[in-house]
């Protein structure tokens, strides 16, 4: 450093009292100052000012010594920012772990030694400010959506109560105060802002609510006095204009209350008037057609949502008003008596109560043109919106299947198809169909009882004849026979009067069980069950307790307590199984009936199941002869005979004529695969298809599924078709057998049988007929004029007489029977319809000795008797 001559500074003079040393350069480093929020972070960063301390002993050192060396005073002031960084630093780091709450807590409790330093406090009570406002601001924010009334409240207010208990308690601190009031402020502003905008918009909805009001009103009491809607349209949008001037409401605006008051039209069903409020023309002050409010891009969308709306309004409300009309006009068809123009003036008058497809439903149901409805169903489905589709076509759906149900062809149900409300379809399983057929049928005869068109028993044997015929389950009796035995239990238990459930379940039981049986199987899946309301019938029926004691007898029966039989029980047991093995010997007539003149192929499992069941009769007191007829009875409800077998039928869905179906399948399948597969239709039968849906063709001694699985498999569709087929073969047979009879054996002629064996056709008075249709035509019989002369052997009375017949082939014990069987037939003997033949044989056998004779002579010998006849010139009839 180069030295100016006459100056000298100042710090280069020697220490007073030291030696002259030499210069040197006092060390100083200029702190290095950072700025760090001491909080969380804001919009803007406010640096505290220092704590007013007072005078420290150092701040005093240093003002002392700066008279003395101003580099001794920089020092002593770095050292004091140091001391005062170094404390805020330490706050932040010791209360900035800590939660709020932990935080504050420490504060107050007085406890934390450093608060003794004054910047530590001071940075302490600022970064408790920051964060109690924070607090403050996010309950204010909280409380001021949810419970300040936007619209009366004092905002002003309701911050600075929130405020006062916080500056009431840290008020003594302007570090505090100052981070506090500055956040705090900073969202008074913002939250007046937002206030003051609310209030202004909520003035604004107030006018224009007060538009939609005067609309509403206006409108209404226009309807009221009969006025068109066009003309209460016209009325409203006359306002617009008014309204813009006075209460400066916008054209805009008030085109969104007109919606307004579309939707509320709409949400009362009224079609009408919001089509005329959403679909009329408007037209500007300078005459421009604007187009209807539905055509506007704005609102548009909610236009055709609002007027789909009121239509299913519409029709809802009135579904709702005319459910007893609609019930006597399906009561009328029930009937027959339907007044069709009755209906069809009534169903234009309510749209929405019945749909097309359920209007002629009912005519096709009193006209009983059932076949058509279900294509009538599907052409009224396709023209239904989308919207209204999913209901009308599950609507659709029940009808049919009622009718379907009607005539007994449930069991034929198959998957349908109904739409969903996207416009798709879903498939609704057989199993849905049939409860929702159950439902309505509870419904409907509930509906008879209710209106006083059927009693209660009246009501109970329409559903007893539905279910059993349509194989149905009712949900009520269902639950009525599943609670009986459980409240049984609970009074075994208790020792209780009986509760209303088992008194309930027991008498439905045995109007079940007197009605039909069968019914009781597709009602009680449980075994266990089964076995208590049987034993209680028993002990009703044959020991005439009363309900009490039979609910004891019943329980006791039915107990899960291991007895040992009785004597008597075990004689009875003996008794049983001794009969059932006579049964499977060839005995099974002597006790449960035969199939066809013969014990069943399948005896052995038959006297097996009845003998069992037989023994849980004898359980409850019955002796071996009552036991087995109960046993047979419940064994033949559950049963049915497929060509001699009796194959388990119960809970399964199936038509009455089961039995003659699988039959007519077997025989069929024989008649086409027997020869290659080598058996015959005897040798087959049928048993449940492991999916549990169907029927297998089986070998009837070794269970086997025939070869030809796709025939063998046998579902109830394919039966119905097999068997529609058979029925359609059957009537084409009956009516050829008609034609023929007509061409070769005519009503009213007799036949002459020349020597050369032709025929000539002649009536009473020996005219001579001759048929002159041609090709096989229906045979024209026409009288020739001429006479036959030759003789016929007559009796007294004119009658023809059989005489000199021939029997060849005969034994002597049936030829010896000849006189007194022609006797028997020209005496009245013969059957009507019944053929020579048959008569014959039948008449033979029981002048000859009875059903014991074997009928292969009785056939043969109708044969010979019946040619005899003809070659007599005797009537072919």
């Amino acid at each position: 450093m180069t030295k100016l001559p006459g100056l000298t500074r100042q710090d280069d003079r020697p220490s007073i009292g030291g030696a002259n040393r030499g210069r040197s350069q006092a060390p100083f480093k200029m702190p290095s100052v950072q700025l760090q929020p001491q909080a969380r972070p804001v919009d803007t960063y406010s640096r505290p000012k220092a704590p007013a301390t007072g005078g420290s002993g150092l701040m005093q050192l240093s003002e002392a010594l700066a008279q003395i060396s101003p580099n001794l005073q920089s020092f002593l002031a770095d050292r004091t920012d140091k001391a005062k960084k170094d404390a805020e630093d330490k706050a932040n780091r010791r209360l900035g772990g800590m939660s709020f709450e932990e935080a504050r807590a420490a504060i107050d409790s007085g406890k934390m030694s450093e608060m003794d330093n004054p910047w530590f406090k001071a940075a302490a009570m600022n970064q408790i400010g920051e964060r109690l406002a924070y607090t403050r601001v996010n309950e204010l924010t909280k409380e001021y959506e949810t419970n300040f009334d936007k619209d009366k409240g004092d905002l002003e207010s309701f911050i600075r109560e929130r405020m006062a208990g916080d500056l009431e308690k840290y008020g003594d601190s302007p570090h505090f105060v100052r981070a506090y009031n500055t956040i705090m402020n900073n969202f008074s502003v913002k939250a007046n802002t937002i206030q003051a905008q609310h209030q202004t918009e909520q003035v604004k909805q107030d006018t224009i609510s007060g538009v939609y009001d005067v609309f509403s009103g206006k409108a209404r009491t226009m309807l009221g006095e009969g006025k068109p809607e066009a003309e209460v349209v016209a009325a409203l949008r006359a306002e617009y204009s008014g309204n813009r001037e006075l209460l400066k409401i916008d054209y805009k605006d008030q085109d969104r209350e007109m919606v307004r008051l579309a939707e509320s039209f709409a949400n009362e069903g009224n079609v009408k008037m919001a089509d005329a409020i959403l679909n009329s023309e408007r037209t500007g002050d300078d005459g421009t057609k604007l187009g209807s409010l539905a055509s506007n891009r704005e609102f548009q969308n909610d236009a055709n949502r609002i007027l789909l709306s009121a239509k299913n309004r519409m029709e809802n409300n009135n579904e709702e008003a005319t459910r007893d009309r609609r019930f006597n006009f399906w009561d009328a068809a029930r009937q027959g008596k339907l007044d069709r123009e009755e209906l069809t003036g009534w169903h234009k008058a309510n749209p929405g109560a019945f749909s097309e497809a359920q209007v002629q439903s009912l005519i096709n149901q009193s006209d009983t043109f059932n076949a058509h409805i279900a294509k009538e169903a599907s052409d009224a489905n396709q023209k239904l919106a989308l919207a209204e589709q999913a209901k009308k076509s599950e609507t659709d759906l029940l009808t049919k299947n009622m009718e379907a149900a009607s005539k007994g062809m449930v069991p034929y149900l198959e998957e349908a198809t109904v739409f969903t409300k996207t416009g798709e379809t879903k498939t609704v399983s057989v199993d849905d169909q049939k409860k929702a057929i159950a439902k309505e049928t509870i419904d409907r005869t509930e509906w008879l009882v209710k209106n006083g068109k059927a009693n209660p028993d009246q009501a109970f044997d329409m559903q007893v004849e539905s279910f059993s015929s349509n194989n149905l389950t009712n949900p009520k009796w269902e639950n009525v026979l599943r609670s009986g035995p459980i409240a049984a239990t609970q009074v075994t238990t208790s020792g209780g009067k009986a509760p209303a459930q088992l008194k309930d379940g027991t008498d439905l039981y045995m109007r079940l069980h007197s009605s039909n049986p069968g019914l009781l199987e597709q009602h009680i899946k449980n075994d266990k069950t089964r076995e208590f309301y049987e034993s209680y019938r028993i002990a009703t029926q044959y020991a005439g307790l009363d309900h009490e004691q039979a609910v004891q007898t019943a329980m006791m029966a039915t107990s899960e307590i291991e007895k040992a039989p009785s004597a008597s029980v075990r004689q009875s047991y003996e008794q049983i199984d001794e009969k059932a093995r006579r049964v499977s010997a060839g005995g099974w007539d002597t006790w449960f009936g035969t199939i066809g003149g013969k014990n069943p192929d399948n005896s052995g499992y038959v006297s097996g199941e009845i003998a069992r069941l037989g023994k849980f009769y004898a359980r409850n007191g019955l002796d071996s002869d009552h036991a087995l007829e109960e046993a047979s009875k419940r064994f033949n409800a559950t049963h049915t005979d497929v060509k001699g077998s009796m194959i388990y039928t119960a809970g399964r869905d199936i038509p009455k004529n089961f039995g003659e179906m699988a039959r007519h399948a077997i025989e069929q399948y024989a008649a086409e695969f027997g020869s290659d597969e080598g058996f015959e239709s005897s040798d087959l039968t049928i048993r449940q298809a492991t999916n549990g849906n169907g029927w297998l063709i089986v070998d009837k001694y070794t269970q086997l599924p025939v070869e030809n699985s796709e025939r063998s498999n046998l579902t109830i569709r394919s039966l119905y078709e097999l068997d529609q087929k058979r029925q359609q073969q059957k009537k084409a047979e009956v009516i050829e057998k008609q034609n023929e009879r007509q061409r070769t054996n005519p009503a009213g002629l007799y036949i002459a049988i020349e020597k050369d064996g032709s025929q000539v056709f002649i009536n009473d008075k020996r005219e001579i007929f001759e048929n002159t249709a041609k090709d096989g035509r229906q045979p024209r019989w026409e009288n020739t004029g001429k006479r036959y002369s030759k003789p016929i052997a007559t009796g007294p009375n004119g009658e023809t007489l059989l005489k000199g017949v021939e029997l060849r082939g005969i034994k002597p014990e049936v030829r010896d029977a000849t006189e007194r069987l022609v006797r028997g037939v020209t005496g009245g003997g013969m059957k009507t319809n019944e053929s020579s033949a048959v008569a014959i044989g039948r008449i033979g056998g029981e002048l000859i000795g009875g059903p014991k004779t074997p009928e292969e002579s009785f056939i043969k010998f109708g044969k010979e008797a019946e040619a005899a006849i003809n070659k007599r010139n005797n009537s072919g009839r």
